[in-house]
């Protein structure tokens, strides 16, 4: 699945580079939160660029080992200990240069997280909240986790719905956009700062 940002008959010096992230809820926060940062004029996703959902992290080594080599790809990934075991199978295999692996976990400056984690705690509520008809609040949560573990504590649910709250922000966005904390917004311009530079390794 290919989510091209920008015409290919648009001339740009990224046309034909790809980023490979895990799956569709990354897509979604990805793409809208780009369109929602260049409308604040902050820094966004160079034209170009295009996402490749690989359906989930596990997926991730296969998708690499296949196309890593044929084709200028850098990665996304969660920073969570099963993710970092596959990855670092493919940077002990030189599928990847890790200058082309970008981890959440470095964006918030923790060892754990998803990129649920990239948001505020508030704005990421405003999401759960929205999708599931609930009303969790940031005192029901426990501290020092990544978020999706929080809520999942909080609301003794045993498998997270990642798509759902996603989805709400793609529905939502307009009116989502205007109510962000300066937080989520200064999380995915460095996010999209670092996807950038890993595509000039290729130039």
């Amino acid at each position: 699945m290919f989510g091209p940002f920008w015409p290919s008959s648009q001339i740009s010096p990224y046309t034909n580079i790809r980023h490979a992230i895990e799956g569709v809820s990354d897509y979604i926060y990805l793409t809208v939160m780009d369109s929602i940062l260049e409308a604040k004029n902050k820094t966004h996703l160079n034209r170009g660029i295009r996402l490749m959902p690989a359906g989930s992290a596990s997926n991730i080594p296969t998708f690499l080992a296949l196309l890593g080599k044929a084709l200028p790809v850098s990665v996304l990934m969660d920073s969570t200990p099963n993710e970092m075991q596959k990855i670092d199978e493919c940077l002990k295999q030189r599928i990847i240069n890790k200058n082309r692996l970008v981890l959440v976990g470095d964006i918030i400056g923790k060892k754990n997280a998803d990129i649920e984690d990239l948001f505020h705690v508030e704005d990421y509520l405003t999401l759960y909240n929205g999708a599931f008809e609930t009303s969790v609040h940031e005192s029901d949560l426990s501290r020092d986790e990544r978020i999706v573990k929080r809520i999942e504590k909080a609301t003794h649910v045993t498998r997270f719905d990642h798509f759902a709250p996603a989805e709400y922000l793609m529905k939502e966005s307009a009116s989502i956009s205007q109510s962000l904390k300066k937080e989520t917004l200064n999380n995915f311009e460095l996010l999209f700062k670092k996807i950038n530079a890993s595509m000039k390794t290729y130039y």
